[in-house]
């Protein structure tokens, strides 16, 4: 007589999937699979899970545009490839564990009206005003303008991982989040456990060799005690500074605000993260003509389709940019070759033309 194979639900195989799953990764990185795995979970967990089609996964992927339960807002196009990419690791998983012959219905075209989250560079000016004022973050925001660390890896910073003859930083450690305000100090960055060596401008060691003489702190940005940043402290001081930078900005403008008492002060200038001064820092890479492969190696990024994704939206950013320069060096051409006297001269259709587009 023969016995009859259980068919295990979804939510049993996704279980046994992230048990394992969070003792090869970060602390921050579980915490962001658990909250994806609890939305999947609402859509079919409870299915066999061969029995699951992709018209559900196309349900899922659509439902989550419309309004993500925990937020109420739309799913952002990111997060929802984030989605798929854990769901799709669990078919697998399920495959490879148990012998199921079904193809994986996860693997399914993002509905093409996902939101998507820009990410932009801080502008000139407010790099300018980033380095006219004076204030505990200011180093903090520099480094990661143009060094592109993130957050994490500034936060635990040693003024000693520093190179100050040959211009060099190493990133070798990182803090992530636990339940309680404290930051955990871990070997590593996000993406490599053995860290990474970049060099770094002279300007910055300039400015970070200031800072250390000054400095009662082994960290390059610490808490007004001198101990390392916690959670709450981090966000007060990026706050504080938020604050100065507006007072600057202002002061620029010829009106003279008191920052302890900035009643009536209005907000001149956007929010600026520290997210923003990496993508900055990927930015300068770009215009500064850096390949990709050490583009990846400088920002930290373990697989260099990340870095990849990343100057294909600044390819697209930049593309007026580029015309508008190759417009002004053939207007310059034609100008330049239109003053010589030894040259034939230009047509008098085109001299007509252009003292036609010169008038407009």
């Amino acid at each position: 007589m023969a016995v009859s194979k259980i068919i295990l639900s979804f939510a049993y195989w996704a279980s046994w999937w992230y048990t394992i799953k969070k003792l090869t990764v970060g602390r921050s990185q579980a915490k962001n699979i658990y909250y994806q795995l609890k939305l999947i979970l609402m859509y079919i967990g409870d299915y066999e899970i061969n029995s699951i089609k992709p018209m559900q996964i196309d349900f899922m992927f659509a439902s989550l545009v419309q309004e993500n339960p925990n937020t109420h807002r739309p799913t952002s196009r990111k997060y929802l490839l984030d989605i798929r990419n854990t769901t799709i690791q669990i078919f697998e998983f399920a495959r490879e564990n148990d012998g199921l012959h079904i193809s994986n219905p996860a693997r399914r075209t993002i509905p093409k009206n996902a939101p998507k989250k820009t990410r932009r560079a801080i502008t000139e000016d407010e790099l300018y005003l980033i380095m006219k004022t004076p204030h505990r973050a200011r180093l903090a925001a520099l480094i990661m303008i143009f060094a592109g660390l993130r957050r994490g890896e500034l936060i635990p910073l040693k003024w000693t991982d520093f190179d100050y003859k040959n211009y060099k930083l190493r990133i070798s450690k990182s803090v992530e989040a636990q339940n309680t305000n404290k930051l955990m100090v871990k070997e590593g960055t996000k993406t490599n456990r053995e860290g990474r060596v970049i060099s770094v401008p002279k300007e910055l060691i300039v400015e970070v060799e200031l800072a250390r003489k000054t400095s009662k702190s082994e960290f390059v940005c610490s808490k007004l005690d001198g101990s390392m940043h916690t959670l709450s402290s981090w966000r007060s001081m990026w706050k504080s500074f938020q604050t100065d930078l507006n007072v600057t900005s202002w002061k620029l403008a010829g009106v003279e605000y008191n920052k302890f008492r900035p009643q009536g002060m209005k907000k001149r200038i956007d929010n600026i993260t520290p997210h923003m001064l990496r993508h900055t820092y990927a930015t300068i890479l770009y215009v500064s003509g850096v390949d990709i492969l050490n583009a990846a190696k400088l920002l930290g990024h373990e697989d260099p389709r990340t870095t990849l994704v990343v100057y294909t939206h600044l390819t697209k950013e930049f593309e007026q940019v580029s015309i508008a320069k190759l417009q002004t060096y053939v207007s310059n051409l034609y100008r330049r070759f239109n003053a010589k006297d030894d040259t034939v001269p230009l047509c008098d259709e085109y001299k007509i033309v252009l003292k036609d587009k010169k008038e407009t």
